[in-house]
C-alpha cells in the first residue's frame, strides 16, 4: 500500500488496504487501528477528514497518548483539510491538538514530522498562533540538538509563518532563512 502510495497510486493503494483491512484476522487491534489511519491519509484530505474507523475512539487515544504515529498523521491531515475547507475553527483546533497530543518532539520520522508539520499549518490558519509556535519550537530545538537539518528545517519553515502573523516579522525572517539554508542539504518546503 505505502509503495503505490509513494508512486502517486493513490486509489490503487486505498483499494489494497480496504482488502487487507477487511482480510485482517480478529485480535490484530493496533494493527487495524495503523491500516485504518495509513488507509485514511491515503484517500486524500476528504477521506482523513471524514475519518472513517471511529474518529471519537482516535481521539481518545491521542489525548492519552495511545493513538499510533499514522493515528496522528490521519488526524493531521483531518485538520489540515478542516482549516482549508472553512470547517469551524474549533474542528480544526481539535483535530490538531489531537495529533500533537503526547507527540514526542525527539521523533522526528517522515510521519512524525508530516503529523506535527500539517496540524501547525492548521492551527496557524485557525489563528492558534501560539500553540503552533510552542509545538514548532519544541521540535527545532530537538533537531537543532540532534543535528537533523530536514526537521529544524521543516519546523522552521512552518513558524516562520505564525510568528510572521503574530506581528514579530525579524523572528519569521529568521526562521524563513534557516529553512532555505538547508536547501543546500537536500531540503526543499
Amino acid at each position: 500500500g505505502r509503495r503505490l502510495f509513494e508512486a502517486g497510486l493513490h486509489r490503487e493503494a486505498a483499494e489494497l488496504l480496504d482488502r487487507v483491512i477487511e482480510d485482517l484476522p480478529p485480535g490484530h487491534d493496533e494493527l487495524e487501528r495503523t491500516l485504518r489511519a495509513v488507509r485514511a491519509a491515503s484517500g486524500g484530505l476528504d477521506y482523513a477528514a471524514a475519518a472513517p474507523g471511529g474518529l471519537e475512539s482516535i481521539l481518545a487515544r491521542a489525548t492519552t497518548g495511545e493513538a499510533t504515529s499514522a493515528e496522528r498523521l490521519m488526524l493531521a491531515h483531518g485538520a489540515l483539510a478542516a482549516a482549508l475547507s472553512g470547517a469551524s475553527i474549533a474542528e480544526v483546533r481539535r483535530l490538531a491538538r489531537a495529533a500533537l497530543a503526547s507527540a514526542d518532539p525527539e521523533r522526528t520520522g517522515a510521519s512524525e514530522m508530516s503529523a506535527r508539520v500539517l496540524a501547525c499549518v492548521a492551527l496557524t490558519v485557525s489563528e492558534d498562533l501560539e500553540e503552533a509556535e510552542s509545538a514548532l519550537t519544541a521540535a527545532i530545538d530537538s533537531a537543532r540538538r540532534r543535528g537533523d537539518v530536514f526537521a529544524f528545517a521543516s519546523a522552521s519553515n512552518v513558524r516562520s509563518h505564525a510568528v510572521h502573523r503574530l506581528g514579530r516579522l525579524e523572528d519569521a525572517i529568521v526562521d524563513a532563512q534557516s529553512a532555505l539554508d538547508a536547501a543546500r542539504y537536500g531540503w526543499e518546503p
